[in-house]
């Protein structure tokens, strides 16, 4: 009689699928739109069939015959493909949002507000693109039952979020220069026309008053 103990570790599968379903739930919550993402949903359908495969492998007779092995890589290649689709679109939402965050302000504004942004924030997010392209590479090549990837991934995707949450807590101060700026802009702005206008004027007095001193001579 087999048996897949020695093959399956249900609690590795528990945790694989609690750290999937967290990940599910932070991607609904990132999307602009609290959108919900169906490809996930999919692979957690076909995920559910291989478990109950297993369980028939390890507890019914008519079962035993068939390769736990087998259902073990489909079950994981599954759940992998619905992590890689979920922590892709999570390091997308939060690029996103860091982007949409700053759009409106100048890099002046952003590099007294984040002094951090343009020598540590936004080069690391750059490499953060490089190193989510060598997980899925390298992926291909290890074995389904390794996972790896749970962590480094989830890693990148943490410090993705404090860096958002960085972007979020300088957000008054942005606010605070670009309201200066504009107001000195405007200053400056009032100043300019006010001048394009003043030094005509005054020239065209002085010229009529010399025209006039000399008409009277």
């Amino acid at each position: 009689m087999s048996s897949t103990n020695d093959k399956l570790n249900w609690r590795k599968v528990f945790d694989t699928y609690n750290t999937i379903k967290y990940l599910y739930a932070l991607c609904e919550e990132t999307d602009p739109d609290l959108n919900t993402n169906l490809q996930p949903l999919n692979e957690f359908r076909a995920a559910l069939d291989h478990v109950l495969r297993l369980i028939a492998i390890e507890n019914f007779e008519e079962y035993r015959d068939k390769d736990p092995q087998a259902e073990l890589d489909k079950l994981y290649g599954h759940l992998s493909r619905a992590f890689f689709d979920l922590c892709d679109m999570i390091s997308i939402n939060y690029r996103n949002k860091i982007i949409d965050s700053l759009e409106d302000y100048s890099v002046e504004d952003i590099t007294v507000a984040l002094p951090t942004y343009y020598s540590e924030i936004k080069p690391n997010i750059n490499k953060f693109s490089e190193n989510i392209a060598r997980l899925r590479t390298n992926k291909r090549f290890e074995s389904k039952n390794d996972l790896d990837y749970l962590d480094e991934y989830p890693k990148i995707i943490k410090q993705l979020q404090n860096y958002y949450e960085t972007v979020l807590a300088a957000q008054p101060s942005l606010y605070e220069l670009r309201q200066k700026r504009e107001d000195k802009e405007k200053r400056e702005n009032r100043s300019r026309i006010l001048t394009g206008w003043v030094i005509p004027i005054v020239s065209i007095i002085v010229a009529l008053i010399i025209a006039l001193i000399g008409w009277l001579i």
